[in-house]
């Protein structure tokens, strides 16, 4: 069986309800978890529950949100202001690489942090890894590909990706009616 926090079975949770199964709430069965996200849906704990949860990464449903949706919700930590130029330590023991490398850009996303220095590296090497990948589709006359690139910039495409586009969009449209025609005619 489950315990549930003291602030929980001190005060009118709605888990803590005589009868309710605590199990509910770490089951794997997807109707149980819909189970107890409805019942905690209107919990006057329910805020307090989920920041208890997240602070202390729980699993399963707490303040009826699971692990994953509550981790999307996790408050950021701001890393010291110094830019880091080489290899550190921090205050758990871990080595962390230097600031501005990609290594440093996933090390702080997987510890939630924010570190200015590693995200407009990050950016940068983004956008020049697409404009790269844009000349390429631009050399072969504009394509699909070149299209979504251009989207992914943010900017305008040009004709040659446009064009490829719609001649792509045309063939799948042709061919996903030819395929229904077959179907009906078996």
């Amino acid at each position: 069986m489950i315990k549930l926090p003291d602030f929980i079975t001190t005060a009118p949770a709605n888990c803590a309800r005589p009868g309710t199964d605590p199990d509910l709430w770490h089951s794997d069965n997807p109707e149980d978890r819909a189970l107890a996200m409805a019942i905690c849906h209107g919990c006057p704990l329910q805020p307090a529950c989920g920041t208890y949860a997240t602070t202390n990464d729980l699993p399963g449903i707490w303040g009826g949100r699971t692990r994953a949706q509550r981790r999307g919700t996790r408050p950021t930590t701001e890393i010291p202001t110094q830019a880091r130029d080489e290899e550190w330590t921090d205050e758990n023991g871990d080595t962390r690489r230097p600031c501005g490398t990609p290594g440093a850009y996933y090390q702080h996303r997987r510890r939630n942090e924010t570190c200015e220095r590693c995200q407009t590296a990050y950016t940068t090497r983004l956008e020049t890894e697409r404009r790269a990948a844009l000349a390429e589709e631009h050399a072969q006359g504009g394509t699909e590909r070149g299209y979504y690139i251009h989207r992914r910039l943010g900017e305008p495409t040009c004709e040659d990706c446009r064009a490829a586009m719609r001649l792509s969009a045309a063939a799948r449209k042709t061919a996903r009616a030819t395929q229904q025609s077959t179907a009906l005619a078996a």
